[in-house]
């Protein structure tokens, strides 16, 4: 018996000593006017929150309809063309397919009614169905298309809203970024 539990000891000392040390890493912070909570293993025991909320930064900057100087609230506020960056157009095409997909009910054109009913980064007063009916006509995914880097409507009221998609984006980029790592 003594010898089984001296020759369990040396396996469970080895083995420990031979298995790469792995760290669970939590960090928190503010973005896209919410809080998030990201918990990962990295074996260097490696914090990346600060590039993490860079990134994050990065989305709002080119997405955030709430964020007064986006490219999205750029677009959104020009009457016909405006120059966008990756993120932007990625977004975009997904969007595009999604659109496809579901025989336009997905549409990012609804901004105006977002606005409208209260959800969005402008809040009408008194919106009614006459209102709503008068604000159908700006939406219209298909009158939006990009051109290089450059995003061209194709009706000047035309406004895009990626809250519905922009948040899955994001996690993509950060679980990409974190595979990496």
């Amino acid at each position: 018996m003594k010898k089984g539990i001296g020759g369990l000891l040396l396996v469970l000392w080895f083995g420990c000593s031979n298995e790469p040390k792995n760290n669970t890493i939590e960090i928190n912070g503010f973005a896209q006017g919410t809080t998030y909570h990201i918990v990962y293993i990295n074996s260097n025991g490696e914090n990346f929150q600060r590039s993490i909320d860079s990134l994050l930064i990065e989305i709002d900057n080119s997405l955030s309809t709430y964020n007064k100087k986006s490219i999205i609230t750029r677009f959104n506020n020009v009457d016909s063309v405006c120059e966008v960056d990756k993120m932007f157009m990625d977004v975009f095409n997904r969007s595009k397919e999604v659109y496809a997909e579901t025989d336009g009910a997905f549409d990012p054109t609804v901004a105006h009614l977002v606005n409208a009913w209260g959800f969005g980064f402008k809040n009408m007063d008194n919106t009614d169905s006459t209102t709503i009916d008068s604000l159908l006509k700006f939406v219209d995914f298909d009158a939006i298309t990009i051109e290089k880097n450059i995003a061209i409507k194709h009706h000047k009221n035309l406004m895009l809203d990626f809250n519905a998609i922009a948040q899955g984006y994001s996690v993509d980029v950060i679980a990409n970024f974190l595979a990496d790592k």
